[in-house]
């Protein structure tokens, strides 16, 4: 799972963003399918590779436990870095100049700092939302395992609480239920986004305003529902891949 969100922040840096500004800067490149596609591939890029790591931190807390989630996290913070680093370079690269000390630290922060805390204070919110499930999760699982100490004959498999997904929208199984408030969480942001922008803007002049200012709040609950599925995707992906690697060892 880290190769494939590195493979994914690489083709961001290192192949989408230098055609985006290809695209943007030469005449020659300026198609009209390209302009409105790329900056769209360049967004889906991005939050795909956040998703994927946050459905394998989903994923990690109930296979190894919710003690491994730190290391995994680590590998993602730098992943992140990563990302931004790259990308930041593939823009001097691109500009075909390299700035002064100023610049640079300028540059750093608002292309490489900012976006980067801005990702860690999303996954701080994920990280306590999978903390408070979990406490939860963990409690109930070891109520259930002394009653089956207890019981000889009450078995129980404590794997069965997380798969499978009986239910497209579960709230009772842990891992649909952190996924379902992941996508809350991006829900919330991406509607938060949309005042800040509507109050710079202004209020709405005339009808067809009014029906964009509508669709992009309509659009953050697509949203929402696209991460939710998009990591329930990746939870199946990631059990079937531990399934298959069971049945070969």
């Amino acid at each position: 799972m880290f190769i494939s969100v590195f493979v994914m922040f690489s083709v961001y840096s290192f192949v989408l963003l230098p055609l985006n500004i290809k695209v943007y800067t030469d005449v020659s490149f300026m198609i009209p399918v390209l302009t409105d596609i790329l900056p769209f591939t360049l967004y889906l890029t991005d939050i795909a590779g956040l998703l994927v790591m946050y459905a394998f931190i989903l994923f990690a807390a109930y296979r190894f436990g919710i003690g491994t989630v730190r290391t995994y996290t680590m590998f993602f913070v730098l992943l992140t870095l990563y990302e931004y680093l790259t990308s930041l370079a593939m823009i001097y690269v691109m500009d075909g100049t390299f700035p002064d000390t100023s610049d640079l630290l300028f540059d750093l922060m608002y292309r490489v700092a900012i976006p980067a805390l801005y990702v860690y204070a999303l996954l701080a919110v994920i990280l306590l939302i999978l903390y408070f499930v979990f406490r939860k999760v963990n409690a109930f699982l070891k109520s259930k395992e002394t009653t089956a100490v207890k019981n000889p004959g009450a078995s129980f498999d404590k794997n069965l609480v997380f798969y499978p997904f009986r239910k497209l929208f579960n709230l009772q199984n842990p891992l649909q239920r952190s996924a379902f408030f992941i996508s809350i969480v991006f829900t919330v942001n991406k509607i938060v986004s949309q005042i800040i922008t509507d109050i710079q803007i202004g209020a709405p002049t005339d009808t067809a305003d009014l029906l964009w200012m509508v669709a992009a709040y309509i659009s953050a609950f697509i949203l929402g529902l696209a991460v939710y599925l998009f990591i329930i995707f990746i939870l199946i992906q990631l059990n079937n891949r531990d399934i298959r690697m069971k049945h070969e060892s």
